[in-house]
């Protein structure tokens, strides 16, 4: 029960100490770096297709960025890969 606990304890406290994107969007366009913006929007994209529901047998999760936010759809395979 102790261990636990202090997994949860340890994972918000990494949570916590990363910048928001907003923060590091900020950062960017006063240095006009944008690595670490694109580096988060990249790991946020793999968690949401981790993350997202399954798709059916024959298709596979394929996300993209829109003006919306990040969509994860369910496609052939043949198309994922042209």
């Amino acid at each position: 029960m102790n261990f636990v606990i202090l997994f949860t304890l340890a994972i918000v406290a990494s949570c916590a100490l990363q910048p928001t994107l907003e923060q590091l969007e900020g950062e960017a366009l006063t240095t006009g770096d944008w690595t670490a913006v694109e580096r988060r929007e990249e790991k946020i994209k793999e968690w949401l297709e981790l993350s997202a529901p399954g798709c059916p047998k024959g298709l596979n999760k394929y996300c993209v960025e829109e003006q919306s936010g990040i969509q994860c759809y369910c496609v052939p395979l043949t198309i994922i890969r042209e």
